[in-house]
């Protein structure tokens, strides 16, 4: 690997700063969190849950904004700086340690740091994909058709909920808690041990209770937080 390569990069650059940047404007989101959590203490559960996902994709586009603006800031700057960045680390090099020599050691361990949050971010992908690929797996195997029932209640809250979706209900063995799979085609998923020792009025708030969750196209908000939260580790 090239290290001059790497010093040069304008993208490392950028990226470096924005993750470290994104340091100090997590701490403010979550200052901002506990301060509305503890001036309002009878908050329902689920504006805590709307008001922290809204914060997580606050925080997640103002690293993007402070990426972009590193990018374009340092293509600048780099495309006035040739010979003398390079002459400016060589000299440095051999001073006597300084505060203004540690932040220049800093600047230029920069790339590095991208370099080792891309690599970890390439597995952290690679795991969060392995995990969505499990989910979709178990939504299609070892499954055994709802009862009568619990198809024809699901049915009559989907029209009453105004769904447009298609949704099919099915008995897993291969999971403990209710779920629900996909957003084009959600696939609710109830245990068989649910089917075993709950009474049918139990079953049918289970499906209400999945079925907000289709309304309210959590499948899709959660998959998007699981990614922002992966790149923002």
């Amino acid at each position: 690997m090239n290290l001059a390569t790497l010093q040069d990069s304008v993208f490392l650059h950028a990226l470096g700063s924005a993750i470290l940047n994104s340091l100090w404007q997590g701490f403010i989101i979550w200052l901002i969190y506990e301060t509305i959590n503890i001036s309002y203490k009878n908050l329902s559960s689920i504006f805590k849950n709307r008001f922290s996902t809204l914060l997580l994709f606050i925080s997640f586009i103002w690293f993007l904004i402070t990426f972009l603006s590193g990018f374009y800031t340092e293509t600048n700057v780099m495309a006035g700086l040739t010979g003398e960045v390079t002459n400016v680390a060589i000299n440095s090099s051999i001073q006597p340690f300084t505060i203004s020599n540690f932040i220049s050691l800093a600047g230029n361990s920069i790339p590095y740091l991208s370099v080792a949050y891309m690599l970890l971010l390439a597995v952290l992908m690679l795991k969060l994909f392995s995990s969505y690929r499990y989910v979709y797996m178990i939504a299609k195997t070892r499954l055994i058709p709802a009862t009568y029932h619990l198809e024809t209640f699901t049915d009559k809250v989907v029209r009453e909920l105004n769904i447009t979706k298609k949704i099919s209900v099915w008995i897993s063995k291969k999971i403990d808690v209710p779920a629900t799979v996909g957003f084009f085609k959600p696939v609710i998923l109830i245990p068989v041990a649910s089917i075993n020792s709950l009474t049918p009025h139990q079953l049918e708030a289970i499906i209400l209770h999945e079925l907000s969750h289709i309304k309210r196209n959590d499948y899709l908000v959660n998959l998007f937080m699981s990614v922002i939260e992966t790149i923002l580790f």
